[in-house]
């Protein structure tokens, strides 16, 4: 594995801590999502990406 950054290690050590909580995203923000991965793909021409959004 990887040497962690400060920034990583500091996610890592709250995580262990539970201090992180899982969400879900809102409509508004799958939205958005969703526009930017349109566009991504568009502009790349990749057609083996796939994003799955329920």
């Amino acid at each position: 594995m990887k040497k962690l950054d400060a920034f990583e290690e500091g996610i890592l050590v709250a995580y262990e801590k539970g201090e992180l909580k899982s969400t879900s995203p809102s409509k508004g923000e799958l939205a958005k999502f969703k526009a930017a991965t349109t566009v991504t793909l568009k502009k790349s021409g990749s057609t083996s990406a796939f994003l799955h959004l329920t």
